[in-house]
């Protein structure tokens, strides 16, 4: 604690996983040669290919993960519930929907090729299962998507604001009311603000 800049307290015992973009998992979810080549590191690589949900699908890590819970179960016969329904759409999502780096459009198809070839042989009412789970997953990347280009216009205006009324008040001084946090006070306003924008803004609100 003494080194560390930021520390979380837990109320309870337990595990914090933080998936960074340098880690094993990060890039295994991003490039499809780390990942195999994480796996080729392993003694037991090709047991572990063949034992996932669905047999030598390594660009997943859902997939990847599956074999751990499989493996568990079946070993130590536990009681937990394996949803395929669940890991199938989570599957879809890593292959489909998350943005990736394929290492050849070879190696891309194949990949899928596995996913297809599993989702083909399911009944018609798991298959049904599947397609509804996909649709609701598809419709919430769409409504994050439609939140980011809302967002993405909503501070499209709040800077077209600062410039028109930065036009009108930087002149008369506003700007050296402008103070960091961890710098003294704005007296005039009687807070702090992070940016000059968040001044200027405030400032205009306030006689508004």
């Amino acid at each position: 604690l003494t080194e560390a800049e930021i520390a979380i307290e837990l109320k309870d015992p337990g595990i914090v996983h933080i998936n960074t973009n340098i880690s094993n998992g990060g890039l295994a979810a991003l490039k499809d040669d780390f990942a195999l080549g994480y796996l080729n590191s392993l003694k037991n690589c090709d047991d572990l290919l063949k034992s996932m949900l669905i047999k030598d699908l390594y660009s997943s890590q859902h997939n990847m993960v599956s074999h751990d819970y499989l493996y568990l179960k079946n070993k130590f016969n536990l009681p937990f519930h394996f949803s395929q329904d669940n890991w199938l759409k989570h599957i879809y999502e890593d292959l489909f929907l998350r943005p990736r780096i394929w290492s050849t459009i070879f190696k891309e198809h194949e990949q899928k090729g596995y996913f297809i070839d599993y989702i083909d042989q399911l009944t018609v009412e798991q298959k049904s299962t599947f397609n509804d789970q996909v649709g609701k997953l598809k419709n919430s990347y769409l409504e994050k998507s439609d939140l980011a280009l809302t967002n993405e216009l909503k501070s499209d205006d709040r800077n077209s604001l600062f410039k028109d009324i930065a036009k009108f008040i930087i002149p008369y001084g506003v700007i050296n009311i402008y103070r960091n946090k961890q710098q003294k006070k704005a007296n005039s306003l009687n807070g702090y603000f992070n940016s000059l924008e968040d001044a200027i803004l405030l400032t205009h609100t306030n006689k508004s």
